[in-house]
């Protein structure tokens, strides 16, 4: 088959370039490279990619490569993104890694008892919560340098603009698998402290927010009805007390594009546990809105990373 693409603006070829799988790859694997991090958490990762590029160059340069598979029937996964996070084997070793389908653990696991009775109340709510194929990656990671473990979870909220409800769901299940999972390796007598990374489609303000910070939320927050015929009823969200902060804050946006901007992406830490040292700067509007928005032919994604040095406390 051939394709004919007839360009009759230079800025509409830079907007064809940026979008191209082959230019936008070189460019976020120079990228990612040169943050020079030690755990670094990607969402949507494609599968071809993964194998093909991001796995072997970061092997080549002394990293672990994880990834978390989507949900859903086989002919649904195929060339879906997944969750990833790479890790330098010089200062982590990997303890364990595993992947968890949210919807999946809704009916079976007793963590969310509490979430799966609410949901089973509302057959609307039942059916779309369960067709999302949305995952939780979580990592053990054991450090080379003191002994301590640091349990990292990545995950890439459902979106829609009606999906509040559904998000602040999928944030508790996501959530208190990551404690459960921060929980054990205290009983087997490590230290061990929590980060939650990823895209978790809500802007500072939002339930989703509200409950990762504060980890709770009233069965009245306006977040339960986001798509009334599908409201959560008398549900208040807890969490275990463990205290979660942003290492970079809540900027003005880390994603934009033409039709929206604003803060989606998140490095939740725990804050009794982890310092910030320093935060890299992001990129100013200016230089986002040269080429129109995101991606560019400068920006290869339509999120702009977050970086941060965290120390142990």
């Amino acid at each position: 088959m051939t394709v004919v693409i007839i360009v009759s603006d230079k800025n509409h070829f830079k907007m064809f370039l940026a979008l191209a799988i082959d230019y936008r790859k070189q460019l976020i694997l120079k990228e990612l490279i040169g943050y020079n991090a030690d755990i670094i958490c990607l969402c949507e990762v494609d599968g071809k990619v993964f194998d093909s590029d991001l796995k072997p160059l970061f092997s080549s340069l002394g990293f672990g490569a994880e990834f978390g598979k989507k949900g859903g029937p086989v002919e649904r996964k195929v060339d879906q993104g997944k969750e990833t996070c790479l890790f330098n084997t010089s200062k982590f070793r990997l303890v364990e890694s595993c992947s968890h389908i949210l919807a999946e653990e809704l009916p079976k696991n007793p963590l969310v008892n509490d979430l799966w009775e609410a949901v089973q109340k509302n057959e609307d709510l039942s059916k779309r919560i369960i067709d999302r194929t949305t995952c939780c990656h979580l990592l053990v990671l054991d450090s080379l340098l003191n002994g301590k473990r640091v349990v990292v979870a990545n995950t890439h909220l459902y979106f829609h603009p009606n999906a509040d409800h559904i998000r602040l769901l999928q944030s508790c299940v996501a959530l208190r698998l990551a404690q459960n999972l921060r929980n054990c390796q205290l009983e087997l007598g490590k230290e061990v402290s929590l980060l939650f990374c990823g895209d978790i489609n809500s802007t500072p303000g939002s339930g989703v927010f509200e409950l990762m910070t504060l980890q709770h939320i009233d069965h009245s927050n306006e977040a339960w009805s986001s798509k009334p015929e599908e409201a959560v009823r008398d549900l208040s969200l807890h969490i275990n007390p463990i205290a979660m902060e942003t290492a970079c804050g809540t900027p003005p946006f880390t994603n934009y594009t033409s039709g929206f901007s604003g803060c989606l992406d998140y490095i939740f830490f725990e804050k009794s546990k982890l310092v910030v040292e320093q935060v890299v700067p992001l990129p100013s509007l200016e230089e986002v809105t040269r080429h129109c928005a995101l991606p560019s032919i400068v920006f290869p994604s339509d999120h702009i990373a977050l970086i941060a040095d965290l120390k142990w406390v």
